[in-house]
């Protein structure tokens, strides 16, 4: 077969590599290294945040005159240090670079921190800067590295999916689900409690229960991972890194529901708490005042949404979710009603990841279209 033309070959390698990102598989792209991938897109994010850094030399009780001299100064230390690290790999002195090195990575996180405490800044700032610029580099890293910003994008783009597939599988599990929900609703010692505590313990009793959603969907990961992998009708060869990327798509699919779910739930309540649950009645539950935050006027009634209703509702929907995760993982159908349809979707691309190697490897082949 005749070899395809270089500049073709490149096309058709970045339209897979787009599909794979589309698909929140972007570790699935053999072309650059991690640290390659960051440079490309996060490098302007951490050049931006080393010089903002500046602003760590000021100190509020020395005249103006001289923290603007400490933060020129600071500024062209930094410039010189830039210079001196491009000089070293052979690059123009304020040259954007290519790939990151340990070094680099180094002088990012510490070099603000040192410079702030030479120019007169205090010690709690500079180990704060150090602090921030590590979560900085991890983060930034994480989502262009590693893939997370695509992930991310997937997932959003495909959030309509997820709500369909949550009530599906929300008319299964319903029944039951709302049993028991109905039940705790009107129980007087959950308003009692729920009225009673801070946003701050709600929020906390919230993210208990989602942090407990969420290790029941890690913990399955890594059996669906290699389910995938086995039941797999072609040939894939995959790293840790593979693995890692299908296992975060997974995850992020069936937490989507989980959270379309809960919402549904925490919704149906305050709707529901509205239309049968007066003032007075929260006040006769919760031993206080009930402070309605949303007033509606309907059919010559007003309908009060209560502080204390808005908060039974989202702790219901924490507990709701909790639930839900439990019975879909366990239902012997889930996998037929939603987890094949997203392996389907997930195999369809991955069919065309062995052109891809193909192409990579001999720009002879020619792919099928």
């Amino acid at each position: 077969m005749a070899a395809i033309p270089e500049s073709r070959r490149q096309e058709l390698l970045s339209r897979y590599e787009r599909a794979f990102e589309r698909s929140g598989l972007p570790l699935f792209i053999e072309r650059g290294t991690a640290f390659e991938r960051t440079l490309t897109s996060g490098i302007w994010i951490l050049a931006l945040i080393f010089l903002l850094e500046v602003a760590t030399v000021v100190q509020l009780e020395r005249p103006w005159w001289v923290n603007a001299a400490a933060v020129v100064a600071a500024l062209a230390a930094r410039l010189v240090l830039v210079a001196v690290l491009n000089r070293r790999r052979g690059r123009r002195a304020l040259e954007i670079p290519e790939s990151l090195e340990a070094v680099e990575a180094a002088a990012f996180v510490f070099a603000p921190a040192l410079l702030g405490l030479l120019f007169g800044g205090g010690l709690a700032i500079a180990l704060a800067t150090v602090a921030f610029n590590v979560l900085a580099l991890g983060a930034v890293f994480a989502y262009y590295g590693y893939g997370v910003g695509a992930i991310c994008r997937w997932a959003a783009t495909h959030a309509l999916d997820e709500l369909a597939g949550s009530l599906v599988l929300l008319g299964r599990a319903v029944p039951l689900l709302l049993f028991f929900s109905f039940v705790l609703f009107i129980t007087t010692e959950l308003w009692e409690i729920f009225a009673a505590i801070s946003i701050t313990a709600l929020a906390g009793c919230s993210l208990l229960f989602g942090a407990l959603a969420a290790l029941f969907l890690a913990v399955r990961l890594p059996r669906e991972v290699r389910a995938f992998v086995a039941e797999a009708p072609f040939e894939l060869e995959v790293e840790s890194r593979h693995r890692l990327n299908l296992g975060i798509v997974l995850f992020v699919a069936q937490a989507l529901q989980v959270l379309v779910v809960s919402l549904m739930i925490g919704l149906f309540f305050v709707v529901l708490g509205a239309l049968i649950i007066t003032p007075e009645t929260t006040a006769t539950w919760t031993h206080q005042a009930a402070r309605s935050v949303l007033e509606i006027e309907l059919a010559g009634e007003t309908f009060h949404v209560t502080e204390a209703l808005l908060r039974v509702a989202a702790a219901i929907a924490a507990f709701s979710g909790l639930y839900f995760t439990i019975s879909v993982l366990t239902d012997a159908t889930y996998r037929e009603e939603f987890l094949e349809e997203l392996a389907e979707e997930l195999r369809g691309v991955l069919r065309t990841r062995q052109e891809y190697l193909r192409l990579l490897t001999d720009s002879d082949l020619e792919p099928r279209e």
